[in-house]
């Protein structure tokens, strides 16, 4: 049997400093998100230091900033308004429709997003998951089922954030740890 070092894992990506603070206003990271300590050779359980001692920090400085950034939260016309349901219609989509977009979603990150990517991977996953929202957009229909509801709100969420991934790994062209950018 053979035995060599390798890359353990490949976790991370987000470039922090000492507070977990990412360059972006009120936006903190620790744990895996950003390789910590250990980078992209970490053994399996060395995480739990990372996250606990960055996730500390950071809910700190996020805490921190919090305090000090302005309150949008509450609407100025009516500071104290109650709650009201929202009159749109609820849409939703069937399990079977939503399993497909899920799938094709997952296929393309995995074949267009991970450690190994290229600005055309990139701009292809980006292409896809348009199309993926659009067809989410064409496929729900007003509905009263609290299921179908809640798979479209899913699959939208899951749609935005694979969106925000894409976004993110096309702006930075530069390796971090064991991600690599290749043209």
């Amino acid at each position: 049997m053979r035995i060599v070092p390798y890359a353990h894992a490949a976790n991370g990506g987000i470039a922090i400093d000492s507070h977990g603070f990412t360059g972006v206003p009120g936006l903190y990271a620790c744990g895996e998100a950003t390789g910590g300590m250990h980078g992209a050779d970490r053994i399996g359980g060395l995480a739990s230091a990372n996250a606990l001692v960055f996730g500390e920090r950071a809910g700190r400085a996020a805490a921190a900033h919090a305090a000090v950034a302005p309150d949008t939260s509450a609407e100025p016309d009516a500071p104290n308004a109650p709650f009201a349901p929202s009159r749109e219609p609820r849409l939703g989509i069937s399990a079977a429709c939503a399993q497909e977009l899920t799938a094709l979603m997952q296929h393309t990150m995995s074949e267009n997003c991970l450690v190994i990517r290229s600005h055309a991977s990139l701009a292809e996953a980006a292409r896809t998951l348009t199309n993926c929202a659009a067809e989410l957009d064409a496929l729900a229909t007003p509905t009263t089922d609290t299921a179908a509801y809640a798979r479209a709100a899913r699959l939208r969420h899951q749609l935005a954030h694979a969106q925000a991934i894409v976004e993110a790994a096309t702006q930075r062209t530069h390796s971090l740890g064991a991600h690599c950018y290749t043209e």
